[in-house]
């Protein structure tokens, strides 16, 4: 939610560049904002993967530590609002609603039918990925082709490239950061502590 308001705050200024500029500068002005907000959330995930739990451990005791597939999904979620940060920075900053007026819809009545469909075999991380999933399938790839079609005037294979891309590296530095603090000795918010750092640092040291 952070995040969400420090990038929204640039949304009308990007508005202004797309009355002046011509595709190849907002195409440039798309991939640079794509490449801070990645780097950021790629951080975030990295970090979350590997120090939820021993947060909730140090909080309130091992008994109440997730499973691996719900920390697993509530990065995934986080991941998934990275990768259509600045396609919805472009989409709102340009007065692109009307053509995707129904995506919102879409995803809402996803995520309720796959929350109920998928909590009755896998409880808890079957609801948890359920948000991830309605996005993956609505509008990670929606958003960009509204962007493209009707903002740059080309088609998004690139950028979804781009997008798989910067999937596949987020998910390799988490698990790298999990390994990583896995094996750190310590407990409680020494322990939590450590994953934090250990995360952070290492995720930066993969991102450069």
């Amino acid at each position: 939610a952070l995040l969400a308001q420090a990038f929204g705050a640039i949304t009308p200024s990007v508005g202004n560049f797309n009355v002046d500029s011509d595709e190849s500068e907002k195409m440039k002005l798309l991939f640079r904002i794509d490449f801070i907000v990645q780097w950021i959330y790629c951080t975030c995930c990295a970090c979350i993967w590997a120090s939820v739990n021993p947060f909730i451990e140090a909080w309130i005791g091992p008994e109440y530590l997730l499973d691996g597939f719900c920390v697993m999904g509530i990065t995934a979620n986080i991941l998934i609002i990275g990768l259509l940060h600045a396609t919805v920075i472009f989409k709102d900053g340009c007065g692109v609603f009307y053509q995707g007026r129904f995506r919102p819809l879409a995803t809402c009545v996803l995520s309720i039918v796959l929350s109920f469909v998928l909590v009755q075999p896998f409880g808890m991380v079957g609801a948890i990925w359920a948000a991830p999933l309605s996005r993956a399938f609505t509008a990670l790839w929606y958003d960009p082709l509204l962007v493209f079609k009707h903002v740059m005037n080309k088609k998004p294979h690139r950028y979804y490239v781009r997008m798989l891309s910067n999937m596949g590296m987020t998910v390799l530095v988490s698990f790298l950061c999990g390994w990583a603090c896995s094996v750190l000795p310590g407990s409680s918010w020494m322990l939590f502590s450590e994953c934090v750092a250990v995360s952070f640092a290492l995720s930066q040291i993969c991102l450069i």
